[in-house]
């Protein structure tokens, strides 16, 4: 699979929704064309500008979601989602940020 390919997968579905004061669902879509790739994802979040952090302790393989429960929703924090492709992390999805 093309990097440009993960790319765009990422860019057509990462969606975010706030669970409570310290839990974020972060969620994208895996095509079906895509399903049976080697591929996996990494979730990303940086707080009030600082440096992004890598979210998950291993890449995630099954499924297409993850909850932050250590969010800070007092701070404007940013989320972002890498693709994992046969081992090899791509670029950053489209980020959204969540307004403190």
């Amino acid at each position: 699979m093309s990097s440009a390919k993960s790319k765009m997968l990422l860019a057509i579905g990462v969606v975010f929704f706030c669970a409570s004061a310290a839990q974020v669902y972060v969620g994208w879509r895996l095509l079906g064309t895509e399903a049976t790739a080697n591929i996996g994802f990494n979730v990303y979040r940086s707080t009030d500008g600082g440096a992004a952090v890598k979210l998950n302790s291993s890449v995630i393989t099954s499924s297409t979601n993850f909850v932050d429960n250590s969010a800070t929703t007092s701070q404007s924090t940013r989320y972002f989602v890498r693709a994992v492709v046969n081992g090899s992390e791509q670029g950053d999805s489209t980020s959204f940020t969540l307004p403190a």
